[in-house]
């Protein structure tokens, strides 16, 4: 026999033990049982005619692998597991169950693994009152494969899927679509009497579900994790309307993790009262918390796109003490009355005053203090994620996203912090890009560009009493907005304010409206080494590190915002920023040559002129002996 039919013999023989030919038992402490389910009174080959017969049977501790052949009847289902570590797969078409299959992925012929699901699980969308697809109890650890888990009507949680317990619940190649429930329209997931984790993996879609209340897509609690980085995978179209997080709904002290690469957006299309895309939220059990970053080649930016609220929250929707920790993550085209893109009210229901300063909105870190915290490396690194942009990219936008022309932001925070580094804001409109009660906001290496505001562009009113906490915009951009109030920011503020190293290119409006709040009259206003097109409203107008004028942008027409090469204001103007870099990713600090500093190397503004632009669009000689 020759070497190549051995190895096409040996294929067929290991696809059929991992597909699951009749008779295919192996248990062990380490192998797992294999089942197939199938149309017994035509297929004497299949063990089992029903899939809850299979789960019932399953009793090996290493796990029991449940194969779905093409012949089964997979309707009206209300499958129910518990206390068991179960597989169920999706088989693509035999004739029997006995009919062996090649396994995807062996050498030497590496079959194509399926991208799409092979079975359907249909509850049948009139099932009993309360009965989901599949329920999920106690100590389990569930996988699905290449399955579509679809037309579950459940009366209280988990229209798909309802999970509480410890365990694993692991979704590959899998679509949880078109299922009802009034919590957890798709999925529900629990931690109960100790932690679970919910991987969304490659090539999974939560899709067209809704929530009668609240987690129209997947809906977390207690202690449990959503851990979603595949390829290709999104939550996308589901619906909570009435109440909160249309595509997921976080709810402490449950946490997730979600980044996204490929053709899809990882969180798009969702609509809700609250939280169109997320909403996270701190319900008294505990501080929720959201970290999205970016993964896969480049690396990938996650993506929260195209969600809607009808109260609040387009994106994203903050309550109490609940985090968003955003690194390398697009917010592109939500739209909301308030808070477009985001809204966090860390006010309780019904209270007037903040209940901690310590959480909020954090975009790429955004906060030293949040380092290390929720805000930490650790389950990028650990996830096999990235935390940053590729050199060069815009990956962290916050772009295109609608509120109220009359009343509503793009970014609206009450009670908490927003805290931002190296992003970029443009193309919004509303009555403010940003607008802020009771709150902060620090903000560093930003664009904020071609935005249309009805109002005054950032709005930070922290009027609430106390010393207030210090706020700060360093080495950011502002210009090419259209802006109908009269000033480009307003601050009621009760603590310090600091304006440095930034652009103001706003013709026509002015600079800033600085009002101390009530009872805080050492309230300030702190300014050094801008470049402002209006210095009438800025502290000592006259210092010469504060200079009225206009930069040479690149083609800003173009939305190409980098300061032009020849020599100008704006380029090594200020004291170096030692160890900082530029919104690109750059290092900042670069001392041009062909330049005279001013007060130091650093340049004004989001972006750093370097030594050698080669990687730049509005680069014309790059032979390496010109300094741009």
């Amino acid at each position: 026999m020759s070497t190549v039919c051995f190895r096409v013999i040996a294929l067929v023989l290991v696809g059929w033990v991992a597909l699951g030919g009749a008779g295919a038992r192996a248990c062990s402490a380490t192998i797992q049982d294999v089942f197939t389910v199938g149309n017994k009174a035509a297929d004497s080959s299949c063990n089992y005619g029903t899939i809850q017969e299979a789960i019932n049977a399953a009793t090996c501790a290493a796990g029991t692998k449940i194969i779905l052949n093409q012949s089964g009847d997979y309707t009206n289902q209300h499958l129910s597991i518990s206390n068991k570590n179960i597989s169920l797969v999706g088989r693509a078409n035999a004739a029997q169950c006995s009919t062996p299959l090649p396994a995807c992925g062996v050498p030497p012929l590496y079959l194509a693994c399926p991208t799409a699901p092979l079975r359907t699980i249909d509850g049948g969308s009139g099932g009993p009152s309360g009965s989901g697809v599949l329920t999920i109890r106690g100590t389990s650890n569930v996988t699905l494969q290449y399955l579509t888990i679809s037309g579950g009507n459940h009366g209280g949680d988990g229209g798909g899927i309802d999970y509480s317990g410890t365990g694993t619940l692991a979704l590959a190649t899998s679509t949880v679509s078109n299922n009802t429930a009034n919590y957890g329209g798709g999925i529900n997931f629990k931690g109960s009497n100790g932690a679970a984790e919910l991987h969304l993996n490659s090539q999974t879609v939560i899709l067209l579900n809704t929530a009668n209340v609240s987690g129209g897509g997947v809906r977390i609690e207690g202690s449990a994790r959503l851990i979603m980085t595949g390829y290709n995978s999104t939550i996308g179209g589901n619906s909570a309307d009435t109440g909160y997080g249309g595509g997921v709904e976080i709810l402490g002290p449950a946490r997730a993790d979600l980044a996204g690469y490929g053709a899809y957006v990882t969180v798009g299309g969702n609509s809700a009262a609250w939280g169109g895309g997320i909403a996270v939220i701190d319900n008294g059990s505990g501080e929720a918390v959201l970290r999205t970053f970016a993964t896969g080649p480049g690396p990938s930016p996650m993506q929260i796109s195209n969600n809607s609220a009808t109260s609040g929250g387009g994106a994203l929707y903050l309550e109490s003490t609940a985090d968003a920790c955003l690194f390398a993550t697009r917010i592109e085209g939500n739209n909301a009355p308030e808070g477009a893109a985001f809204y966090k009210n860390d006010f309780s229901r019904g209270s007037n005053q903040p209940n901690e300063q310590d959480s909020g909105l954090f975009l790429n870190g955004g906060s030293p203090g949040r380092l290390g915290t929720e805000c930490g490396p650790e389950p990028v690194a650990s996830l096999g994620g990235s935390n940053g942009c590729a050199p060069g990219s815009a990956c962290s936008t916050v772009s295109d996203d609608s509120a109220d022309s009359a009343a509503g932001s793009i970014i609206f925070n009450r009670g908490s912090h927003v805290a931002g580094t190296r992003f970029r804001m443009q193309g919004n409109s509303g009555a403010h890009a940003i607008s802020t009660e009771g709150a902060s906001v620090t903000l560093k290496r930003c664009l904020i560009t071609d935005n249309t505001v009805a109002d005054v562009l950032l709005r930070v009113d922290y009027a609430y009493g106390g010393t207030g906490s210090p706020e700060w915009f360093d080495e950011c951009t502002i210009a090419h907005n259209t802006i109908g109030g009269t000033y480009v920011f307003e601050f009621i503020e009760s603590g310090t304010v600091g304006l440095s190293h930034d652009i103001i290119d706003q013709p026509g409006s002015k600079s800033v409206h600085f009002t101390p709040s009530p009872g805080a009259p050492g309230a300030t206003l702190n300014a050094g080494y801008l470049l402002a097109s209006d210095t009438s409203t800025l502290p000592a107008a006259s210092n010469p590190g504060i200079v009225a004028g206009r930069p040479y942008f690149v083609d800003a027409a173009h939305g190409n915002y980098h300061l032009a090469p020849f020599a100008q204001t704006a380029l090594d103007f200020a004291p170096n920023t030692f160890g900082d870099a530029d919104l690109e990713g750059y290092p900042a600090g670069v001392d041009l040559p062909s330049v005279p500093n001013t007060f130091g190397v650093s340049d004004l503004g989001a972006f750093e002129r370097q030594l050698s632009a080669c990687y730049a669009g509005d680069t014309i000689y790059c032979d390496g002996f010109e300094t741009l």
